[in-house]
C-alpha cells in the first residue's frame, strides 16, 4: 500500500515539477513509464499479500 500512495505523490510533484521547469516530452514519458512501473509493482505485492493471507486462513 505504502508503494501506491508514494508512486502516486512522486508522479504527481514530478508532473508539477516538469510543467513549471519545461522539460522535454523525453523525460515527461520517462517519468509516466517509472510511474507505471511503481504501479504495477504495488499490485504485484498486494497481490502476493493477499495471496499469503489467504493461504494462511487455510
Amino acid at each position: 500500500m505504502v508503494v501506491l500512495i508514494v508512486t502516486a505523490v512522486t508522479w504527481i510533484l514530478a508532473i508539477e515539477i516538469g510543467s513549471q521547469y519545461d522539460w522535454p516530452v523525453r523525460l515527461r514519458v520517462l517519468v509516466d513509464l517509472m510511474a507505471l512501473a511503481g504501479f504495477a509493482l504495488g499490485l504485484w505485492m498486494t497481490y502476493q499479500l493477499w495471496r499469503r493471507r489467504r493461504n494462511d486462513k487455510g
